[in-house]
C-alpha cells in the first residue's frame, strides 16, 4: 500500500478509494489504527491526508451521498462526509460476523446497505453456504438490520465473494 504525506504529521497507508466531489475517501492505517481517511491532491505528492476518524476493526467502505457506510468486524457504522475536514460518525449497528473462514462483500443502493457473507462450512452444503444482511440507514444515527436471508447452497464461495468486493 502507498505511503502518503500527511498534514496531521503521521504517515499513513492506504488502501481502496472512493472518489467524492474532487476528494478521495479510503480506509488504510492512521497511526497504525484501521481509519477512514479523507485524502485531496496536493502539489508534488500525489495526495495529503486531510483528516481521519480511527474505527478499529475496519474491512469494508462504501459512499452512499454524503455518507460512508462502513462495514468492520461485526458491525456497521454511518460517517458524515459531507466536509471533510471534519469527519462525523453518526451511528452503527450490530452486523453478525461469520468465523475467520468467512468473507464480506458490501454494497450500497438508496438509503439501504447489504452485506453479503459468504463462509466455508465443511460439514453443510459441500463446505459453502452464505447469507444477505440488509441495513436500512436511512436514520443515519440509527442505522438497524432490517431483513437476513441464506443464500442457497453451493451459491456463494468464498473465494468468489472475496473477489466480487
Amino acid at each position: 500500500m502507498p505511503l502518503i504525506r500527511s498534514t496531521l504529521g503521521h504517515p499513513v497507508t492506504a488502501g481502496i478509494s472512493v472518489v467524492v466531489n474532487g476528494r478521495f475517501f479510503q480506509h488504510g492505517l492512521y497511526r497504525g489504527t484501521p481509519s477512514l481517511l479523507a485524502l485531496e491532491p496536493q502539489g508534488a505528492s500525489p495526495f495529503q491526508l486531510v483528516s481521519a476518524l480511527p474505527l478499529p476493526g475496519l474491512r469494508h467502505l462504501a459512499v452512499a451521498g454524503q455518507k460512508a457506510i462502513i462495514k468492520g468486524i461485526g458491525w456497521l457504522s454511518v460517517v458524515d462526509i459531507s466536509d471533510a475536514t471534519n469527519l462525523r460518525f453518526h451511528g452503527m449497528t450490530p452486523v453478525p460476523t461469520g468465523d475467520n473462514n468467512s468473507r464480506d462483500v458490501l454494497a450500497v443502493s438508496g438509503t439501504h446497505a447489504y452485506v453479503v457473507q459468504g463462509y466455508y462450512s465443511p460439514d453443510q452444503f459441500g463446505g459453502r453456504t452464505g447469507r444477505i444482511i440488509v441495513v436500512d440507514f436511512s436514520d443515519p444515527t440509527k442505522p438497524r438490520i432490517v431483513g437476513e436471508q441464506p443464500l442457497p447452497p453451493k451459491t456463494a464461495t468464498w473465494f468468489s465473494l472475496s473477489a466480487a468486493a
